[in-house]
Parts: structure tokens; C-alpha cells; sequence
């Protein structure tokens, strides 16, 4: 039986959760888990997400060993890593105004509307 991470990250991979939104004639480019609820940022070693927050708190405070150091990282890491792995990262290029607003929205909404109306074109 499947754990409810392993699912999680297998439907966000299903669902196109996980968006790539460059900036327009730039490398800039940063990586948005857009959740049902809530969208968060992410790169590769970061989530904006309160589960990332806790377990690098939790690490650098609580001496304790981990058998599996993957599960250290929050299940929207994990499905970046998945993403990534097996080419399954929507794209999306963007100007700067644009990508100011959607991470406005995100940070300060905890969504974006405006990536959302980009991703269901």
C-alpha cells in the first residue's frame, strides 16, 4: 500500500501541479507548487511551505538521527524532485511585471489568480 505522501506526490505530478514561470529573455526562473488550496515557492532545497519552516527548525535545534534523509524535505519538494526527474514541469514564460504579481499574490494571498488564468490557457 502506498503511503499518503507517495500518492500526494504521484497527483501532483498527474494534475501539472508543479510550474516553471522564467522570466521572458532571462535565465531567472523560479519553480511555484500550485496546490488546490495554496500555491507555494520552491527551488530545489527551499518550500514556502510551514511544513520546510518546521523540519529546518526542528533540524538545526534537535539533535536526532535519520535513517532516510529524504524525509526531511515536505512532500512539494519531494514532487519537484519527481518533476524534475521525469520531465513533468509545466512552463511558462512571463515578463517581470508579471512575475512580481504572481509572487505578490502567492506571498501575500497564499495563491495566485494570475497563474492560474496563465496555466488554463
Amino acid at each position: 500500500m502506498k503511503s499518503s505522501t507517495v500518492k500526494a506526490k504521484e497527483a501532483a505530478l498527474i494534475e501539472n501541479r508543479i510550474i516553471k514561470i522564467s522570466l521572458v529573455n532571462s535565465l531567472l526562473a523560479i519553480y511555484v507548487f500550485m496546490g488546490k488550496d495554496k500555491d507555494y515557492i520552491l527551488s530545489e532545497n527551499y518550500c514556502s511551505c510551514p511544513h520546510f519552516y518546521y523540519r529546518i527548525f526542528r533540524k538545526n535545534f534537535v539533535v536526532e538521527k535519520r535513517v532516510n534523509a529524504g524525509s526531511t524535505k515536505c512532500y512539494h519538494l519531494q514532487a519537484l524532485e519527481l518533476a524534475l526527474e521525469k520531465d513533468k514541469v509545466r512552463s511558462i514564460y512571463v515578463d517581470l511585471v508579471t512575475m512580481k504579481e504572481i509572487l505578490l499574490e502567492i506571498y501575500s494571498m497564499d495563491k495566485s489568480f494570475i497563474l492560474r488564468k496563465l496555466v488554463m490557457r
